[in-house]
C-alpha cells in the first residue's frame, strides 16, 4: 500500500470512529418514545378543563421529569458540541418547564425541533427530554404533562431558557 492510500484510509477510519463515538454518546438519540408511555394522559390539554387537568396532575404527583435532576445536557443536533448544565441550571429549567404561567395557549405551526435538553438523575439515567424549535417558542417535553398546554412558551420563559442554555 502506498503512503497516500494509508493516509486516506487513516482519515476514513478516524472519521468513521468519530461518527460511531458520537452516535453512542449523543443525548439527542433519546426521543419522546423513550418517555411518552410513562403517564397515560390521553388527549392534549384543553382550555375548558385545564384547571381540573392540572389539579389532577398535581394530586397524582405527576411531574416532569421523572425524578430529581442532577444535570441536563443541551444538544443542538448530531454534529453539535453538547453543553452540560449543572444541577442549579437544570433545576431552574425544570421549574420554568413545570410552571403553568410559562405557557400560552396555541401552537405556532408545525413543530420542527432542532434542539433538545435531556435531563438526568444522579445515577446518570435519562429522566426526561424537552425538544425545542430554533426560536425556542415551541417546546414539547416528555413525559408530557397537560400543564404545559401545547408547549407555546411566553417571551419571559423563552428568554430565561435561552440565557440558561447559552451562558457557559
Amino acid at each position: 500500500m502506498s503512503n497516500k492510500t494509508k493516509y486516506i484510509l487513516t482519515i476514513i477510519l478516524t472519521v468513521c470512529g468519530l461518527l460511531v463515538y458520537r452516535f453512542l454518546t449523543n443525548p439527542y438519540r433519546f426521543t419522546k418514545d423513550d418517555f411518552k408511555q410513562v403517564y397515560k394522559n390521553g388527549d392534549a390539554a384543553t382550555q375548558e378543563n385545564y384547571i381540573a387537568q392540572c389539579k389532577a396532575e398535581f394530586e397524582g404527583n405527576l411531574f416532569f421529569p421523572l425524578g430529581d435532576v442532577s444535570k441536563a445536557v443541551f444538544c443542538k443536533g448530531f454534529f453539535s458540541l453538547d453543553k452540560t448544565l449543572d444541577s442549579n441550571k437544570a433545576k431552574r429549567l425544570v421549574t420554568i418547564l413545570n410552571d403553568t404561567a410559562s405557557y400560552i395557549w396555541g401552537e405556532s405551526g408545525t413543530f420542527l425541533p432542532d434542539r433538545a435538553i435531556v435531563f438526568y438523575d444522579k445515577n446518570n439515567n435519562p429522566i426526561g427530554i424537552t425538544e425545542l424549535e430554533e426560536d425556542g417558542r415551541q417546546t414539547y417535553s416528555h413525559p408530557y404533562l397537560k400543564r404545559t398546554k401545547w408547549g407555546a412558551l411566553k417571551d419571559n420563559a423563552v428568554n430565561e431558557i435561552n440565557m440558561l442554555t447559552t451562558s457557559f
